[in-house]
């Protein structure tokens, strides 16, 4: 049975494909960012994940033909630190609009498990560990 049988059914609506922008120089990216457009895309996900400055002047460049009806995410992946994200967010130009996906690195590290190798301890393991690692601390 497909899964959009389990999900309720199928719908008329269509769903936009959304194109992969890797990182590369801004005006590389700029470039690929318009042959998909030329292929048809409306949706592009940007991938940043370099200094601040450089991070902008991807951004800047793969927005700068935006069209109407197009939409872009830019996609950190996790790579962004507190310190770094608005660093880079006030280097860019006023009046840019994407979405800002996966900006913080410690969102990345703070989910679920997804692999085997993760794992997820309860709150008395965790403590048991910390007195095992640090035999001083009472808590």
């Amino acid at each position: 049975m497909p899964v959009c049988e389990l999900l309720g059914g199928r719908t008329d609506v269509g769903l936009p494909i959304i194109s992969s922008i890797y990182m590369d120089n801004p005006e590389n990216m700029r470039k690929r960012v318009a042959k998909h457009r030329a292929r048809g895309y409306m949706g592009h996900s940007v991938k940043i994940g370099g200094e601040p400055g450089e991070d902008a002047r991807r951004i800047t460049a793969s927005l700068a033909d935006m069209q109407p009806g197009e939409f872009f995410l830019v996609d950190a992946n996790g790579g962004m630190t507190v310190e770094n994200a608005p660093r880079m967010l006030r280097l860019l130009p006023p009046g840019l609009d994407f979405v800002l996906e996966a900006p913080l690195c410690h969102m990345a590290r703070n989910r679920l498990p997804s692999s085997k190798k993760q794992r997820t301890y309860s709150l008395r393991r965790a403590r048991y560990h910390r007195r095992i690692d640090n035999p001083d601390d009472s808590r």
